[in-house]
């Protein structure tokens, strides 16, 4: 109400003069300056509560490559089998088809109630500068409503996947790779989660070790020993 409203104060619903400017909400959030059709601005909801604090956890984040005759590097997901990934039964001859086995199961626990899109992007590159034209050996998703906030909810599982860019699965072979973890969504209250440009938020992204500590043949490699099948990211 106008009687609630007080010069200088940012208050959702609330006159404001600079459209786009931005200020912290009393509850730690943001708040932005509005356009309001002839009467100038106005400011809108707090905004940017949702996704401050988390954790998505995916059980199995191993990747299989095969090299076929000539040369040929492709990429499929690996299943679980004894609490163990390992390489599904592939053809001799490509192109393999995606496991019919799921990749993995995995749960997010989040700050706030909404809908949300979770994919997992496995590239080639380096985690700790990616670039924008990093290749995608592969993408994978999953989606559900969340409903109770900061308790851990199982999503559905993320499922089997084969590459459609072997020359991309070559890189990551020969250069290394990483995953990228994303999100688009909207909250409860109607809150969008993007990158603020409508794409996914990159909230974390995950180096992968080199591919010898896979199969066994440098077992030596001490990086090796920080090695594991699975992953989460915190944001």
């Amino acid at each position: 109400a106008a009687g609630e409203c007080r010069d200088g104060e940012a208050v959702p619903g609330c006159p404001c003069s600079t459209v786009g400017e931005e200020r912290a909400c009393l509850t730690g959030r943001t708040i932005r300056c509005e356009p309001n059709g002839e009467f100038g601005g106005i400011w809108g909801p707090c905004l940017g509560d949702c996704f401050s604090s988390g954790l998505w956890e995916i059980d199995n984040l191993s990747p299989c490559f095969v090299t076929y005759s000539g040369g040929q590097v492709w990429a499929v997901s690996t299943v679980l089998r004894g609490g163990a990934a390992q390489c599904p039964s592939l053809p001799m001859m490509p192109p393999p088809s995606a496991p019919a086995e799921d990749w993995s199961a995995n749960r997010l626990t989040v700050d706030c109630e909404g809908q949300f899109r979770l994919c997992y992007t496995l590239k080639a590159g380096d985690a700790e500068a990616p670039r924008e034209d990093d290749c995608v050996v592969a993408r994978v998703c999953t989606e559900a409503w969340y409903g109770t906030r900061n308790e851990t909810q199982e999503f559905p599982p993320l499922p089997g996947w084969v590459t459609d860019d072997p020359a991309c699965a070559q890189r990551f072979v020969e250069g290394g790779g990483y995953g990228e973890m994303s999100v688009v969504g909207r909250t409860v209250d109607c809150e969008v989660i993007d990158d603020d440009r409508g794409g996914a938020y990159v909230f974390n992204r995950v180096p992968y070790c080199p591919l010898c500590c896979n199969d066994g043949s440098c077992p030596s490699n001490p990086v090796c020993e920080s090695c594991s099948m699975g992953g989460s990211g915190r944001f």
